[in-house]
């Protein structure tokens, strides 16, 4: 049986094993020939279709070596499969399994389980990633083709959504989050889902949601969300008509709750109540934005402009536990900002920053200081999630809620030992199990088992290996818009050989990760090592510091690959003194001190790493060079031969 698969990246096997390399212009004709379901292709048709811009003879003998690249890809099949004639080339469907027919066929039904099906068939947009040069008869054809199976997705995933939103919420949501991969703009579609968050008791996920539709719609439109994405978040922020039997503070889906308050103007000019307002509304998007946050809107908040009540009884009132306070002064040429971070509950301050700029375009400023404040309080290393990981050590694991087994799972997989990375799969696997929707819970899993496998820690690492790959496919599914997630998402496609599909993954993470400390440090040595970018890399991890001055180890860690891939040894022997203490962290420091010459040192590492790890196999390690391209996967192995790790 062939198996061709058109949606999304061209994949065809035989008999379940992968068939030989074959070109984009043979690719492009197989998948044509396909298409065309048995019928058989004239080869005047075929020539025109892919070499139109030569001359008949030339095309002709261009469609006869791609022909030749098919058939000796496919082996002895190709007598059965592949028919040529003088006139007409033909791909028998008899034994094709098509995943372009399966789709239509799933996309035409009416009730839930051939629309599901049609939902797990569609990987893709037709042919995605394939680029045939000067073919612009082809290229034609693939963008109809392009439209009409995505307008056929659109319409089924739709008839799915109406389907499951009455009867399997989590159902609709993935269903509806997929369809906004295709329709982005689609204000109807963005309303349904803030709907069915609201409908589920998920506050935060809807108004992170409605953050996300109207920054976009903003950037892409120049408007603002409509009446019926309005409606549908005062629909999800109305409170439960019946009272709950948990108190919400325990529930599964609990996370931090935090309220943005009017900052003050000490500077009496009314310009600088502009800038205040307009840098709160920016804290308040920001992190709205991120899903691990339960963000109050701008007007329960802003009955608080003037407060003349303590924290407690602000915090009491909003139903959160952090207050983000602040004000803003204006002298000589100066505007200082400062922002605090209160836990309502203890009237403690958590946090505080003050930011200094020279008085210029206040857009500039309100962006700086917004990007600023919100990277400090976001993300895994963020001030707000230390201090709820700090509250989390004096309780029983038992009380913890689903979100916060999360948070301490991340803390133990980052310490990157044995005992912690087997903590974290414990923890992360316990907080799944009361909430399976939390989708960087299922990327926590799937780090801490990566880390298993590769460190050898594994009881079972096939097994292991398995669960972390459906644990990044989960969290995928689940948000699919999560920087994190799709740097996950590169390093599964990387490990399965689909390095193309792993830069595009990359590629996507850094569009959104901007202002995401945390992502930016984790991207930024694949920007290095596989995108081939090692100075951007560097401004990124540079920004990932800014954004969080009180970086965690795992900082470090990364930025010790970025600095060996820049050949900065100097910088790299700095990082690794204050990364993980890994195997990995002392196999790129012994590198590092072998190319500044100090070899000495260097065999004083490599004795240690071989006492420490008696079991370190450098090959196993090496394989992390699948995700560097080729100049830097040369150097990591040139290197590790000459500090006698391998031979």
């Amino acid at each position: 049986m062939l198996r061709m698969r058109l949606l999304g990246r061209f994949d065809v096997s035989l008999d379940a094993a992968p068939v030989g390399r074959i070109g984009s212009k043979a690719q492009a004709l197989l998948a044509f020939l396909a298409s065309n379901r048995g019928r058989p292709v004239a080869r005047e048709e075929a020539a025109g279709l892919l070499w139109g811009e030569r001359s008949d003879d030339l095309a002709r003998h261009s469609l006869n070596q791609a022909l030749t690249s098919i058939r000796a890809a496919l082996g002895p099949a190709a007598v059965q499969m592949l028919r040529s004639g003088a006139e007409a080339v033909q791909l028998v469907d008899d034994r094709l399994d098509l995943d372009v027919a399966s789709f239509e066929r799933a996309a035409r039904g009416v009730v839930r389980e051939p629309l599901e099906r049609a939902l797990q068939l569609y990987r893709g947009e037709f042919l995605a990633g394939l680029c045939v040069r000067a073919a612009h008869g082809f290229e034609d054809w693939m963008l109809s083709e392009r439209y009409r199976l995505g307008e056929l997705a659109c319409d089924a995933f739709a008839r799915l959504l109406d389907l499951q939103a009455d009867a399997d919420a989590d159902a609709a949501i993935a269903t509806a989050r997929r369809l906004l991969t295709l329709t982005p703009l689609d204000e109807s579609v963005h309303a349904r889902l803030i709907q069915l968050y609201g409908r589920l008791g998920r506050r935060g996920l809807a108004e992170a949601h409605y953050a996300r539709c109207a920054k976009l719609l903003r950037e892409e439109l120049g408007q603002d969300p409509g009446d019926e994405i309005g409606a549908a978040l005062a629909e999800a922020r109305r409170p439960p008509a019946k009272p709950r039997s948990v108190a919400p503070e325990r529930e599964s889906g609990w996370r931090p709750a935090i309220a943005v308050l009017p900052f003050a103007n000490l500077a009496g000019d009314e310009r600088w109540t502009r800038l205040a307002d307009g840098i709160r509304e920016g804290i308040t998007t920001a992190l709205a934005c991120h899903g691990d946050l339960t963000v109050i809107a701008h007007s329960a908040s802003c009955a608080f402009r003037d407060h003349h009540v303590g924290a407690r009884e602000i915090g009491r009132e909003l139903g959160v536990r952090y207050l983000l306070d602040g004000s803003i002064q204006a002298v000589g040429g100066r505007v200082r900002v400062t922002a605090q971070l209160i836990d309502a509950q203890s009237r403690t301050h958590v946090w505080a920053e003050r930011c200094d700029r020279d008085e210029g375009d206040l857009f500039v400023i309100q962006d700086d200081i917004v990007q600023q404040v919100a990277g400090a309080l976001l993300g895994w290393e963020g001030c707000i999630n230390r201090a709820e990981r700090g509250r989390l050590h004096r309780r029983a694991t038992s009380c913890l809620t689903a979100y916060e087994r999360y948070l301490l799972a991340y803390e133990a997989g980052w310490r990157l030992t044995r005992t912690d990375t087997l903590r974290a799969i414990e923890l992360a696997e316990s907080a799944l199990a009361l909430d399976p929707t939390l989708a960087r819970g299922w990327l926590v899993r799937a780090y801490a088992l990566d880390h298993a496998v590769l460190f050898g820690w594994a009881e079972n690492p096939v097994a292991a290996r398995r669960a972390y790959e459906q644990s990044i496919v989960q969290a995928h599914r689940l948000d699919p818009m999560d920087g994190a997630i799709l740097i996950g998402v590169g390093d599964l496609q990387a490990k399965s050989g689909d390095l193309a599909g792993a830069r595009a993954a990359y590629e996507e993470a850094a569009r959104v990760a901007a202002d995401h400390g945390d992502t930016l440090a984790l991207l930024a040595k694949y920007v290095a090592g596989v995108l081939e970018r090692p100075e951007e890399a560097r401004a990124m991890m540079q920004r990932a510091f800014r954004l969080n001055p009180g970086a965690p180890p795992v900082y470090f860690y990364n930025q010790l690959r970025v600095a060996y891939v820049l050949s900065d040894f100097q910088a790299a022997i700095v990082a690794a003194g204050r990364s993980p203490d890994t195997a990995l962290t002392k196999l790129f420091l012994a590198l590092s001190l072998a190319c500044v010459i100090a070899m000495q040192k260097s065999e004083e590492v490599v004795r240690l790493l071989s006492r420490d790890r008696p079991d370190f196999d450098p090959r196993r390690a090496c394989e992390l060079t699948r995700l560097l391209a080729a100049p830097a996967q040369v150097a990591v192995l040139e290197g590790v031969q000459s500090i006698k790790l391998m031979a």
